[in-house]
């Protein structure tokens, strides 16, 4: 242990061992196919962990989280000082002994992590083998990615204070849903106003809640307009920028720097997640590239969607002119007194439907139209275009139902506009579909004359949070 002259630090000898090795199975050591058979162990008992993923990456108190790679529920907590090749999503080997930290919460000490490559030596993030096999596919290229120091195991089980729990609580979101629950970031998020969504503490309503907010902070936004693309050099590195902005009035914008992406100025933002850092004094977001980007704190995300599809329309605000055309009536007047329902073609490209409100013309199903007007929030809580002037263009061909089971209908969230169907409470799940032309099926199972619904089962167990 040295101490650093004139800083007063403690620094830790680190070792980094990378290389590359063939790993054979050991007959000695105990083999768990899942994290639950290993936690089932008790305490001093060794483990090997094939083929699990890194859920979180934190360095102060150094740790990783392990999952498996279909089911998040059950999670392994890892002391270790993460290796800097180490990434959010990455499917590594890890070997360690059982340790409990408190009631409730166990772990791995002594860990070493196996990190997964190709023949030629490239670090794979994921590798093209399966878990859940009957027998693992082997896989003889790997790598140590463990980082050894020369803290002592009991060090780092006293250094651990975070609430890591082993699996999900019993009701409520999963433990790790959204970007804000993989970090902790700064701030609390500002009340939302236009949704009943559940938000992240990484979540903001606008871009001036950013500022000042501490390099590293993990930041959500969503519905805002793109004002410039480009590409930047800074200390010699190109970077692909996009500058955010409100929609106007406002003047309010930063520059986020991506990689993955081809934004243009005509598109529009639905969801965007990164990182605050700094050039020079000026605050900008990191998806996954840019100045400081890390990594290991988050890869960020962003959901771009082009003009003229329904997906545009559900990013602007209520008041906002919207402008569609080629859609394709799925539900007409004689369906929806006053109104239509509308989505893009099949072989679009593009998936979408919504509601259109509109008091003259007569139209078919499989009429394609072009519709302008007002985006508005009906009084039953529907996205919707009203006022809305609908030209007809021509015949077409009504596109067949979307089939699916009876609890993925609505679907989940979209954006802070179009939140998805949440009844019961957190049963929001699959893509957003509302306004698509659908199909369910199952077993009648009461009926009410004379409010004319009824209700259906088909076998997945799923209540609506109803009652007849």
């Amino acid at each position: 242990m040295r101490r650093v002259a004139g800083v007063g630090l403690v620094v830790f000898a680190l070792v980094l061992a990378a290389a590359s090795v063939s790993v054979a199975a050991l007959s000695d050591w105990l083999t768990a196919s899942e994290i639950s058979t290993a936690m089932s162990q008790p305490d001093g008992n060794h483990v090997y962990l094939r083929l699990e993923e890194i859920v979180k990456i934190k360095n102060s108190p150094a740790y990783i989280v392990i999952a498996e790679p279909f089911s998040r529920k059950d999670r392994l907590i890892c002391l270790t000082n993460p290796s800097p090749e180490l990434r959010l999503g990455q499917s590594v080997d890890v070997e360690g002994d059982l340790v409990t930290l408190r009631p409730g919460v166990r772990a791995l000490q002594n860990v070493t992590i196996w990190g997964y490559e190709s023949e030629s030596g490239e670090l794979l993030i994921h590798p093209p083998i399966i878990k859940c096999l009957t027998e693992t596919t082997p896989w003889q290229w790997k790598v140590d990615l463990t980082v050894r120091d020369s803290m002592s195991s009991m060090a780092s089980r006293e250094s651990f204070s975070s609430d890591e729990p082993n699996s999900d609580p019993a009701e409520g979101p999963s433990y790790y849903p959204k970007i804000g629950n993989t970090a902790e970031s700064s701030g609390p998020s500002s009340p939302q106003t236009q949704t009943q969504s559940v938000r992240t503490q990484s979540f903001y309503d606008g871009i001036p809640d950013l500022v000042g907010l501490d390099p590293g902070s993990l930041v959500e936004l969503e519905c805002k307009r793109i004002i410039d693309v480009g590409t930047e050099t800074i200390n010699g590195i190109v970077y692909n920028y996009l500058d955010m902005a409100e929609d106007l009035p406002s003047t309010d914008w930063i520059r986020c720097y991506y990689n993955a992406g081809s934004p243009t100025t005509d598109m529009r933002i639905n969801k965007i997640a990164g990182q605050i850092q700094y050039v020079g004094t000026t605050e900008v977001i990191c998806v996954d590239d840019g100045p400081d980007y890390n990594p290991q704190l988050m890869e960020g995300k962003l959901s771009l969607v082009s003009p003229n599809t329904v997906a545009f329309v559900r990013t602007q605000a209520n008041g906002a002119s919207a402008s569609l055309t080629g859609k394709v009536v799925t539900a007409n007047q004689t369906d929806f007194p006053g109104a239509l329902y509308v989505q893009e073609p099949s072989g679009s490209g593009y998936f979408g439907g919504i509601r259109v409100r509109c008091s003259g013309g007569t139209f078919s199903r499989g009429d394609i139209v072009s519709i302008s007007g007002t985006v508005a929030l009906a009084a039953d809580g529907e996205r919707e275009i009203n006022p809305a002037t609908v030209s007809y263009t021509e015949a077409g061909t009504t596109p067949g139902p979307l089939g699916m089971p009876n609890k993925h209908l609505g679907g989940g969230d979209f954006n802070i506009y179009c939140p998805g169907t949440n009844n019961p409470d957190g049963s929001a799940v699959g893509l957003y579909n509302k306004g698509l032309l659908v199909k369910i099926w199952g077993k009648v199972t009461a009926v009410d004359v004379t409010n004319k619904f009824f209700y259906i089962d088909d076998g997945t167990g799923f209540v609506d949070g109803t009652t007849l």
